[in-house]
Parts: C-alpha cells; structure tokens; sequence
C-alpha cells in the first residue's frame, strides 16, 4: 500500500465545515491534473459535499495532495486529496476545494 495513504477515518470532528449527502449528483468523473494535461483515472461516487469539499468512494487509491478535478453534467469541481482510506474493497477520498489554478 502507497505510504501516503492513511487507514484512519474521516472523522467528522476533525473537518471545519458540516458535510451533507450529496443526492442527485452521483456519478463523476475523476481526472489527475499536471502541467498542461488533464488525465482521467476513474468514475467515482460523490458522497457527501461541504463549503470546504467533498467525499469521493472509488476502487482508486489516491495520494495525499493529488491535484484532481471532478465533473459530470452537473458540476465541475477542482480539488486536492487531502486523505484516503480503505472502506468496504474500495477507498473513501477526502477533497478539498482549491481555488488557485491546478
């Protein structure tokens, strides 16, 4: 397993902002950013989403500060992983919101 990756759980008490279910979002697509490319690595489930960010479940295990951006028809999101734990054969990814340029 990548060392970067935690095992911990995503404690609600340790997040600055109240997350809520994400209803009628669902699926979105998950692409790694660089230097001029945009790379897709995987669909996803949206899981819940706050001011700060958002939670992903996914079968991809992701790297603490991975820059990513999400979208589908409905929402575009840039975001960094800010954690990654193992959950039910897959992974919950916690994202933060990021506002400079990726």
């Amino acid at each position: 397993m990548d060392p970067e990756l935690k095992t911990e759980h995503m404690a609600a008490d340790k997040r600055r902002y109240q997350r809520r279910p994400a209803p009628g979002v669902g699926l979105v697509n998950v692409y790694a950013l660089g230097p001029g490319r945009r790379q897709f690595l995987c669909c996803s489930l949206l899981q819940d989403i706050s001011e700060g960010g958002v939670g992903i479940r996914t079968d991809v295990a992701l790297p603490k500060g991975t820059a990513l951006q999400l979208d589908n028809r409905c929402i575009e999101y840039n975001v960094r992983v800010t954690r990654c734990s193992a959950a039910g054969g897959g992974f919950l990814i916690g994202l933060e919101f990021v506002k400079e340029p990726l």
